[in-house]
């Protein structure tokens, strides 16, 4: 099967959906604050909830961070196989902390039945893609040796053509199945995100921040439109007034 479709195309649908999706939730929502409230605390609930889920994916996250935005500085300072043994455990101990934490909000969902009954079956992806995610990125660091320094002259490279809409899917064609279903899940993960829960985590404290703005944009607009009722209103009359 041609990577095409799922490492070229797919990749800009799923950033679609999500940049696209979750301010519509927000946006065409209907139950007011206190509904998104809710939302935001069901979210925490199912996907921040377990300690070690919350310190293993801030690790693996601060990790793919510094990878994106340091790749080259990595490759050099990981030479030495010390050094890259070194970022491999760190990822590697992130990894099985995030596991555990997906292990425990796994059996949180299954025994709460509240948390149950508010999650959708969105979320119960999620959380599936979430485990395919950090198991393959775990199953990378043991079995394929220096993955900390392959994956910054490929897997990085990979994610920067398609931010400059440049695709080179040529880079991770070679790659194992594992690297290929890293990368998939993680797409994947972004394209139902905004379907359940998982988009409130990150969207509903920015929401919360602008709140204040929005107040004062829908004020300003309701004042606007408020004084151009009346003044069609006295044009009308006055129009009325010099046509008798």
């Amino acid at each position: 099967m041609s990577d095409y479709p799922l490492f070229v195309a797919f990749p800009y649908v799923a950033l679609f959906l999500l940049l696209i999706g979750t301010p519509l939730r927000y946006f065409l929502n209907e139950g007011g604050r206190e509904k998104l409230a809710n939302a935001y605390l069901t979210s925490k609930a199912l996907f921040w909830g377990p300690l070690p889920l919350r310190v293993g994916i801030l690790g693996l996250a601060g990790a793919f961070v510094v990878d994106l935005a340091f790749a080259r500085q990595l490759v050099q300072w990981g030479g030495y196989s010390t050094r890259a043994l070194l970022l491999d455990g760190a990822v590697l101990a992130f990894g099985i902390s995030a596991l555990a934490g997906l292990g425990m909000a796994f059996r949180q969902h299954l025994s709460d039945r509240d948390l149950r009954e508010a999650s959708r079956p969105a979320d119960v992806i999620a959380l599936t893609l979430l485990l395919a995610m950090i198991g393959s990125a775990v199953a990378i660091v043991v079995i394929y040796r220096w993955s900390s320094s392959w994956s910054s002259v490929t897997l990085v490279p990979y994610l920067h053509s398609i931010v400059r809409l440049e695709p080179r899917p040529e880079l991770i064609a070679g790659l194992p199945f594992a690297v290929k279903l890293h990368i998939f899940s993680m797409f994947l993960l972004a394209a139902v995100a905004p379907f359940g829960h998982l988009c409130h985590l990150a969207a509903y404290p920015l929401y919360r921040a602008a709140a204040p703005l929005l107040d004062l944009l829908s004020s300003l607009g309701e004042r606007a439109a408020e004084l151009g009722r009346k003044g069609l209103l006295a044009l009308s009359e006055w129009r009325e007034q010099e046509f008798k």
